[in-house]
Formats: structure tokens, C-alpha cells, sequence
């Protein structure tokens, strides 16, 4: 049986994880490997499972890269299991249906 994938079925994840102090002092490196993937294509899974504490400029990169990968067609995949506080930030800044979906 021939079965046909797709670019992205073809494509592995990228695997990213954010800081644990996820503010404007340590998103640079983040932005790099989101931006390089995006460029290339790579479907990216990015964690946030680990964030303790999140500031604006990170929940703008967030919502940035949602509208970036989902204009680009790329998936991008969020994992945010962090503390109950933390996840409900990410819900309610547009991230509801990730936390279902987890693929935008």
C-alpha cells in the first residue's frame, strides 16, 4: 500500500524549549531558533513546561510566532504544562485552543 506524505509529514519536528525565566532578558536565543525554523520550513514543537516566570515581551513573541507559523502554513506545536497560573496567562492571551489542539 503507497501512502503519500505530506512536506510536513516528511519534516521532524524541531524541538525548542523556552527558559525558565521566559522575559525580555532571554528570549533572544528563542527568537533565533523560532526564525530559523520558520525560514527553513521545520515544523517546530516549542515547551513551555518549564516557565516560572513570563513577562510581556515573551507572550508578544507567543502571539507573533502563532500568526507567523500559521501564515507560513508550518505547523507549531506548544506544550505548556507549566503551573496552573502560567497556563491560564497563555489560555487567555489566544492560546485557548492550543491548549486542546496543542498544533496552530
Amino acid at each position: 500500500k503507497l501512502i503519500m506524505m505530506s512536506n510536513v509529514q516528511r519534516k521532524r519536528f524541531k524541538n525548542i524549549k523556552a527558559e525558565k525565566d521566559f522575559t525580555y532578558m532571554n528570549i533572544a536565543s528563542l527568537l533565533k531558533e523560532l526564525t530559523g525554523a520558520l525560514k527553513k520550513g521545520s515544523p517546530v514543537r516549542l515547551s513551555l513546561s518549564d516557565i516560572e516566570i513570563i513577562d510581556l515581551t515573551a507572550i508578544q513573541l507567543l502571539i507573533s510566532a502563532k500568526r507567523s507559523f500559521v501564515k507560513a502554513d508550518v505547523p507549531l506545536e506548544l506544550n505548556f504544562n507549566s503551573n496552573d497560573e502560567i497556563s491560564l496567562l497563555i489560555s487567555n492571551c489566544g492560546f485557548k485552543s492550543l491548549a486542546e489542539t496543542k498544533t496552530v
